[in-house]
């Protein structure tokens, strides 16, 4: 189990932000199911693979999902019971994911409160394979009914701010996994048969605040494009722009345990960098934070991107100069829109100085 986790999860590494770590481990009556993970390991299987996945990809968020906990039931008590448990006991959870597959008509009444009572707990709230469906073939009321629900639902994830992402379980009716799991029963999307809106889209749209969103590779505005961006993991996923060496630094911190030192520089443009080419959107508006401070000198540091497009490399100051020291942590910030005319083959963020070859460390990094 550690192996299959920290072999995926170390070739995805930077590129995903929300793991379901364990999927549907409780019966309805609240105790474990029957699987050769509880069967072989026992109970603390799944704190056991949350630990795990922290350790394979400290900056990505880690979720428990499981279908019939949207209301308040013996499983859903379960599930809430050891997101405390772990939350008090230190077992590394970031969210819970609520599949809802829903019945038209029939949303649970308390669906707010108990996302809301999962939130309370410090994690993210997500609805993570939503859909509604109706005896088939859809009546008219049905449908109607069913724009209602959609509306309700959204609209319950909306009022929580920890509530962070709603994803469909699929595109079209015609190929649901519904029809061939609940006989007699479908038209649970947002699109019928032959891909044609349905009343119940524009519900969702207007819920969502009346925009519409078109899925990108890169990860949702105010994600941050930086893996190990606290640096809690030492240098993983850190590295040298230029000449030196970089190293994790549990001297000095300025949040957590760790920061990321850079040594042995031998020119001022030399910095601590991320390689961002593949998470990078052509023309969108970026805003970067980091603290910096050196290990001797008051030199000016800045932070940069290096854009290398058909070969030629250009340079976009993120975050302008600003003096640091040794006594204590500056903060570098700054916004700028990206964008490039070509095939972009390199897009590297880094911190440097902008004169003299000081050692320096940085933490608390972000690009977003």
């Amino acid at each position: 189990m550690n192996n299959h986790i920290s072999t995926e999860m170390n070739h995805f590494k930077g590129k995903i932000w929300y793991w379901d770590v364990v999927n549907e481990a409780f019966n309805e009556d609240g105790s474990r199911r029957s699987d050769v993970f509880q069967n072989q390991i026992g109970n603390n299987y799944i704190a056991n693979a949350f630990t795990a996945a922290r350790a394979a990809d400290p900056s990505a968020k880690l979720c428990y999902n499981d279908f019939n906990i949207e209301s308040q039931n013996a499983k859903s008590n379960a599930v809430f019971s050891m997101v405390q448990s772990f939350k008090s006991s230190g077992v590394p959870i970031d969210c819970v994911g609520f599949q809802s597959h829903l019945v038209v008509g029939q949303i649970p009444a308390g669906f707010q409160a108990n996302l809301q009572r999962f939130a309370a707990l410090g994690v993210d709230v997500q609805l993570t394979e939503l859909d509604i469906r109706m005896p088939t073939p859809a009546s008219s009321a049905n449908l109607n009914q069913q724009v209602n629900d959609y509306s309700t639902v959204v609209k319950a994830c909306m009022a929580i701010s920890r509530c962070t992402d709603m994803t469909v379980w699929g595109v079209d009716d015609g190929h649901s996994w519904v029809p061939g799991t609940f006989s007699g029963q479908g038209a649970a999307l947002l699109f019928d048969a032959n891909f044609q809106q349905k009343p119940a889209f524009n519900t969702v749209i207007q819920a969502l605040g009346g925009g519409t969103q078109t899925p990108t590779p890169t990860p949702p505005t105010g994600s941050n494009v930086l893996t190990n961006g606290d640096t809690e993991a030492g240098t993983t996923g850190w590295s040298v722009f230029g000449s030196g060496t970089v190293a994790s630094n549990t001297s000095v911190a300025h949040g957590g345990t760790h920061s990321v030192l850079l040594t042995g520089r031998t020119a001022a443009w030399n910095g601590i960098s991320q390689t961002v080419t593949s998470r990078l959107t052509n023309g969108k508006s970026y805003t970067t934070t980091v603290w910096v401070r050196t290990q001797s000198g008051t030199p000016s540091a800045k932070v940069t991107l290096a854009l290398t497009v058909n070969g030629s490399t250009s340079f976009v100051t993120l975050a302008p100069g600003a003096t640091v020291n040794a006594s204590g942590w500056t903060l570098l910030s700054g916004s700028a829109t990206v964008s490039w005319s070509g095939t972009l083959s390199n897009a590297v963020w880094y911190v440097e100085t902008a004169a003299g070859t000081d050692s320096f460390s940085i933490d608390d990094a972000s690009f977003q």
